[in-house]
């Protein structure tokens, strides 16, 4: 299943996430100066998979997809977005490029942020579950040395989202189409927060989602969608 390293070279495997249901691990195994990841199927380890190898792909990070851990999105060194069918085997070509944050809240699309691109420009947006096609929901100019994440979760039947640019975390209220739709995306600003130095992590609650959170180190700034009230907690 894994790369046993030459000359008894140290190796470390490290688990990354379990899927939504709890049956599969996602591992990474490192060795030398070399990393891959495992898909470890802990009711049927002959069905475990060695994404690196079986795919061919050289990866920076691979999370399951909430609608099935038989689906992967891979970021990969070259950072390009990409959707993995572990079942077949079978790689998708880039969904997106120039990525540099990915993530998936829900089930219904995988959330990325990319890196300027040649025209200077940086974007969040999402790709549907199923779809090969992005949609754009911001973008932002001479912002190449900012950090920018984005996140997106529904509370009591709305959708909310948060943009991180630098130290500024925007929230943001409205529905948006399937990421291959041709309809335009319009959303409501309903508040924000800040996050001194830039978020290295943005994200909702688990549970009801009724807050977003970010962090950047032992701080942690909150946003209360039902008191519409930021907060900010350092430990």
């Amino acid at each position: 299943l894994y790369t046993h390293p030459e000359n008894g070279a140290e190796q470390r495997f490290a688990i990354v996430e379990w899927d939504k249901d709890s049956r599969y691990a996602l591992l990474s195994h490192s060795y030398g100066d070399k990393t891959e990841f495992l898909s470890l199927d802990t009711q049927d380890l002959a069905r475990s998979k060695n994404i690196t190898t079986g795919l061919g792909v050289e990866a920076k990070k691979i999370i399951y997809s909430k609608a099935g851990a038989g689906t992967v999105y891979i970021w990969t060194t070259s950072d390009e977005l990409r959707r993995a069918d572990l079942g077949a085997m079978t790689l998708s070509g880039p969904l997106v490029e120039h990525v540099s944050d990915m993530s998936m809240n829900d089930d219904t699309a995988v959330l990325y942020a990319t890196n300027s691109d040649e025209q200077g420009v940086r974007t969040v947006g999402y790709v549907s579950s199923g779809a090969t096609v992005a949609k754009t929901v911001k973008s932002y100019r001479d912002a190449a040395d900012k950090t920018l994440h984005y996140a997106s979760m529904v509370y009591y039947g709305d959708r909310y989202h948060a943009i991180a640019v630098n130290d500024t975390i925007q929230l943001y209220q409205g529905s948006v189409p399937g990421s291959a739709d041709m309809a335009s995306i319009s959303l409501k600003s309903i508040g924000s927060m800040s996050m001194i130095g830039g978020a290295t992590y943005l994200g909702f609650s688990p549970g009801d989602h009724r807050f977003v959170y970010a962090a950047q180190g032992q701080t942690i700034a909150t946003y209360d969608l039902e008191l519409n009230a930021a907060s900010t907690q350092t430990l």
